[in-house]
């Protein structure tokens, strides 16, 4: 399969890249993805409930940030949601996905700030109580090193499913991945 907005990378040998790789840009100089699998370790899911303007229906253990990668994961914030809920403020990635960038602001002594990439300040806004992801951070693959990579077998890279990302837990969705290859 080829690398579009929507597909799943995984390393088969889980040594070059652990985790699960969520694609939501490319181009011909590189791929921009997030790990959909590790949680973030400074800053909690807590942080974020007051800036939802709908109920969450996560379960306790999957209310958590993810740590996407290692490019600005302080400040860099993105909210994967499915489709249909998308938004004022969502980018479409495909049919099923779309997602929402946004700055996060930390100030000493003051709450956390969301801000648009065109600086407004704002909330996570999707239509309805949709199935979503917090991700901050994100990694830059090099295209080419990938794509021989995945040809010579050592990525697998498939089209993103709504119960793998979004219905499946973060510890179990590369094991979900590699099966579906099997």
């Amino acid at each position: 399969m080829a690398i579009e907005k929507g597909s799943l990378l995984a390393s088969h040998d889980n040594e070059h890249e652990p985790g699960v790789w969520f694609v939501f840009y490319k181009d011909d100089e590189g791929v921009v993805a997030f790990d959909i699998t590790r949680e973030h370790p400074d800053i909690g899911y807590k942080s974020f409930e007051s800036t939802l303007n709908f109920d969450d229906l996560k379960s306790e253990t999957e209310k958590i940030v993810l740590l996407g990668g290692p490019e600005r994961p302080d400040d860099s914030l993105i909210i994967l949601h499915e489709a249909e809920a998308s938004g004022a403020d969502s980018l479409p990635l495909n049919s099923q996905f779309a997602m929402m960038p946004y700055t996060y602001i930390v100030k000493p002594g003051e709450k956390p700030v969301l801000t648009t990439p065109d600086d407004r300040p704002s909330s996570i806004r999707l239509k309805n109580a949709a199935e979503f992801l917090i991700v901050m951070g994100y990694r830059i693959f090099d295209t080419k090193l990938l794509e021989t990579g995945i040809a010579a077998g050592r990525w697998l890279c498939l089209p993103a499913t709504p119960d793998i990302v979004f219905k499946t837990g973060r510890r179990e969705r590369r094991a979900k991945l590699m099966n579906r290859m099997n």
